[in-house]
């Protein structure tokens, strides 16, 4: 069976080292102890910048999934290919041949290097597709001179155009799981001080790895033999239920499983922000100090919407915000997915979209949805659906509603089948970290 291979796009303007020259570090380091040393001793030479470390510790995490490597210095391929229509078609090529990209950028004012976006500006004109990265992973990795330098923010906006390309995309993993790599160095070379940078961008490579491997599986071999269970838990609606009509009206496969949840009149506490948590009965699965209920003490639902999160394969997050909308649960329902992160993050690996409708220009609850749910360890499936909805009712799509649903089914199969072949091999643990230890 062939490998699938990651690509690693370097995108500083500082990098140097031939893609040959890179794969070969790769490859003489047999361990991360290696590794470190031979970052450390070309760091202290000036003869790796930054973003290059972050990337060799990022793609030996692919490696350590068991997957190829390729490497493309962006600098090189654009002085190289000078035209448009040429680079345009180098790109096509490194897609063709790529099955995963994890891309590495400094940071720049809280986003990414101009190389970058020269990149994703590209993406979006090969061969007009709208979703040229369908059924391909993508990480990022971001390096700023600060700790809280814009390396978050820098991820984040550069996942969000990804995903909305047909990307899935991860985060860096336990036992922190944000939004990717993120390390701190200004100087050439000063990324040797750094290891905890170095262990999020080891860390979203093997996330990449992973979702990689699982995007290839094929689901066929495995028809009548498994159930994909999808879960659509609404946060908010309008007064009509249309939006939940619209949902239902999906089309699934016999082989899936499909529950809407409403719980848009759902008793939500808010978090009590408890210093231990998760703080529940050590006995039971549910592990929040909110119960269910109590005497003299009103209902919270949270016990019963935890395990239907809990029995999904995939959780798709619906959300109206347009003309006559209701009671808007999200926000408190997020916070109280506390105590399911810090259980040793429960939802691993799973799906995760959202569906939802919108009549605000300035909407963002899919850049919401996005970086939420990455900290849950999950999968983001991009695009999400959204539509636009105008004063004359007018709606625009981003993507077909047939189209998603038949994206969305068939990656929940085969994350499905993933975690069931045991392809989560990666350590889940959470780790309190900014606590003390008994947090």
């Amino acid at each position: 069976m062939t490998k699938q291979i990651v690509t690693g796009i370097a995108g500083s303007h500082r990098s140097s080292i031939k893609s040959e020259d890179f794969l070969t570090i790769l490859d003489q380091c047999k361990d991360f102890d290696k590794l470190y040393e031979t970052i450390y001793k070309m760091g202290g030479d000036k003869k790796i910048c930054n973003s290059e470390a972050i990337l060799l510790s990022g793609l030996y995490g692919a490696k350590e999934m068991g997957l190829s490597i390729n490497h493309i210095m962006l600098k090189s391929l654009f002085k190289t290919n000078k035209t448009e229509e040429a680079q345009k078609i180098a790109v096509k090529k490194i897609l063709k041949h790529t099955d995963g990209l994890l891309i590495a950028s400094p940071v720049y004012f809280g986003d990414r290097s101009s190389l970058i976006a020269k990149l994703i500006s590209l993406l979006k004109q090969t061969d007009g597709k709208r979703f040229v990265l369908d059924q391909k992973a993508a990480g990022m990795i971001a390096v700023g001179a600060k700790r809280n330098g814009g390396q978050e923010t820098t991820n984040v906006f550069a996942l969000f155009d990804f995903m909305n390309l047909g990307a899935c995309v991860v985060g860096n993993g336990p036992p922190t799981s944000q939004y990717g790599g993120t390390a701190v160095a200004g100087a050439i070379g000063s990324i040797i001080d750094d290891t905890f940078g170095l262990s999020t961008s080891r860390g979203t490579g093997q996330r990449v790895g992973l979702m990689t491997k699982m995007i290839n599986i094929d689901p066929s071999a495995f028809k009548n033999k498994i159930r994909t269970r999808i879960l659509f838990l609404v946060t908010r609606k309008d007064m009509q239920n249309v939006f939940i009509d619209k949902i239902k009206s999906l089309n699934f496969s016999d082989h899936t499983d499909v529950e809407i949840l409403d719980i848009t009149d759902k008793n939500i506490k808010p978090c009590r922000a408890c210093p231990v948590c998760p703080n529940g009965p050590t006995d039971e699965i549910y592990k929040c100090i909110i119960q269910p209920s109590s005497k003299n003490k009103s209902q919270d639902d949270m016990k019963f919407i935890y395990e239907k999160l809990i029995n999904a394969d995939a959780i798709v997050l619906g959300h109206y915000n347009g003309i006559g909308a209701g009671n808007d649960n999200y926000q408190v329902f997020m916070e109280r997915t506390r105590f399911i992160r810090r259980n040793n993050f429960e939802l691993t690996n799973k799906i995760f979209s959202a569906f939802y409708e919108t009549s605000n220009t300035l909407d963002v609850f899919s850049l919401r949805g996005l970086s939420s749910f990455l900290r849950h360890n999950m999968f983001i499936v991009g695009p999400f659906y959204s539509a636009f909805r105008n004063k004359r009712n007018e709606v625009f799509e981003n993507i077909d509603v047939d189209d998603y649903a038949k994206r969305l089914e068939i990656l929940a199969q085969k994350a499905r089948i993933g975690r069931d072949m045991g392809y989560n091999t990666t350590e889940t643990a959470y780790i309190p970290i900014g606590y003390s230890q008994s947090a």
